[in-house]
C-alpha cells in the first residue's frame, strides 16, 4: 500500500471505517470485567464502534475544539478510552493517552507540556493536577457523548474521513 501525499493518513479511518463498511455486524471489541471471565460485559460491532467514534468526535467539535487541539485521555483500561482515542483522531484532534497511575505533579507536567485543551478522566482530579483553562470531562460527560449504545449510538451522518477532518 502506497501513501497518497495529497491525503493525510487518518488512523481512525484506516482502523475502523473500512471494517465497518465491509463487516458492520462483525464483533470488533469484547470487554471483560476480569481476565478469567467467561462472558463479556460489553460487546461492540464494527458498526457500533464507528457510530460511537463519530458521535464522540462531533461532541468534541461541538465543545469548540479546533483541528490540532490536544485531547488528554485518562480513562483507564476501558472501552471509553479506546473510543475517545479514535474519536479524537477522527475529529482531527491529537489524542494523548495518559496513565491513570500518574501523580498530580506528573499529570500537571504532562498537561502543561502537551498544551492539552481537554482531559477526560475516570477519577476526580485535584486543582493542583490541572492547569487553568483545561476542560475536565468526567466519565459521565464521556458517557453522555455516547448516548444510548443500544439504540445505535448515533445516527451516521458521514463516514470516517481519511483527512483528519480537513
Amino acid at each position: 500500500m502506497t501513501a497518497d501525499p495529497k491525503r493525510p493518513f487518518n488512523m481512525a479511518h484506516y482502523c475502523i471505517a473500512g471494517a465497518a463498511a465491509a463487516t458492520p455486524e462483525k464483533t470488533a471489541l469484547l470487554v471483560y470485567a476480569q481476565p478469567d471471565a467467561h462472558h463479556p460485559i460489553e460487546s461492540w460491532r464494527f458498526a457500533d464502534i464507528e457510530k460511537a467514534v463519530l458521535q464522540m468526535a462531533a461532541a468534541l467539535t461541538g465543545m469548540g475544539l479546533a483541528r490540532g487541539d490536544r485531547v488528554a485521555i485518562r480513562l483507564g483500561n476501558s472501552s471509553r478510552s479506546a473510543l475517545l482515542f479514535f474519536a479524537a483522531i477522527a475529529g482531527g484532534f491529537i489524542a494523548l493517552p495518559l496513565s491513570d497511575q500518574l501523580t498530580d505533579g506528573e499529570l500537571r507536567a504532562l498537561l502543561d507540556d502537551s498544551g492539552a485543551a481537554v482531559i477526560a478522566t475516570s477519577e476526580p482530579l485535584s486543582d493542583a493536577a490541572v492547569p487553568p483553562g483545561i476542560v475536565v470531562l468526567s466519565t459521565a460527560a464521556v458517557e453522555a457523548m455516547l448516548g444510548d449504545k443500544a439504540a445505535g449510538c448515533a445516527r451516521r451522518s458521514a463516514p470516517l474521513r481519511r483527512d483528519n477532518g480537513r
